[in-house]
């Protein structure tokens, strides 16, 4: 993430910790695994001509755009207002808008029945050669294990079972994650330089641990209620922020 000399100084100065997305160890293997939580945006070529992002996606097949991962990363794809996922492999760019956490093809959109207005996913690396358990699942109550091993470079969806049952819709709210911090009144004190000197306002202060809290905007109820905040956050500095989605 690149930092504004605002954000560089402040940071310094409060003993702050910023992430854009998270990259878990193996105490096994101490290798790395990129995880990342947020928005997609589906593929369009009128994206391309308007040179929004830099590079073609070919709308019938299981690829994502990534400004971090390499070319050829394998990586799953889960929707986890509906517990599908598939598993697709990444084409580099470095083009693609801040606010959006990659760029996905209109199948993985489909197969994964997204919420167009809202298309929330999460993404995770998956190293070469491990092998992958494929679940059957439609709701929490019905989801089984498969005994059925996917070989990471295959691209394939796993199998959903139907069902007629009909699930309430949620309200689904979004919180963006802005930077952790080791002292509470670090966290305190970035809160009151944001209203002091900002037009964000919905901020509050969460505790992970004794010693680790974090500050969060939100929640939102939806994308497009997120925007305006997103792109204040953007311009002091905060780039790929991570969105969390929260029950």
């Amino acid at each position: 993430m690149k930092f504004s000399k605002y954000l560089l100084i402040f940071c310094l100065s409060v003993s702050c910790t910023i992430e854009s997305g998270t990259i878990n160890y193996s105490k096994k293997t101490q290798k790395k695994t990129f995880e990342s939580k947020g928005f997609a945006l589906i593929y369009s070529e009128k994206l391309y001509q308007e040179k929004t992002i830099n590079r073609k996606l070919d709308n019938d097949k299981y690829f994502i755009l990534h400004n971090i991962l390499k070319n050829r990363t394998n990586v799953k794809i889960y929707n986890p207002d509906n517990a599908k996922f598939l598993l697709a492999k990444v084409k580099y760019s470095n083009r693609i808008p801040p606010i959006f956490n990659s760029v996905i093809t209109k199948k993985i959109a489909n197969e994964l029945e997204l919420d167009i207005e809202n298309p929330y996913i999460e993404i995770s690396e998956i190293k070469k050669n491990k092998k992958f358990i494929a679940k059957k699942a439609v709701t929490h109550e019905e989801e089984k294990n498969v005994a059925t091993k996917i070989q990471v470079d295959a691209i394939s969806i796993d199998e959903i079972s139907t069902t007629k049952k009909k699930l309430k819709k949620k309200e689904i709210r979004f919180i963006i994650n802005i930077a952790e911090f080791y002292y509470i009144n670090s966290a305190q004190n970035m809160v009151k330089k944001f209203k002091k000197e900002s037009n964000i306002s919905n901020l509050k202060i969460e505790k992970i641990s004794d010693k680790k809290f974090k500050v969060v905007s939100g929640p939102f109820t939806s994308f497009n209620a997120m925007k305006k905040t997103y792109f204040s956050l953007n311009q002091l500095g905060f780039e790929n922020l991570e969105i969390i989605k929260i029950k």
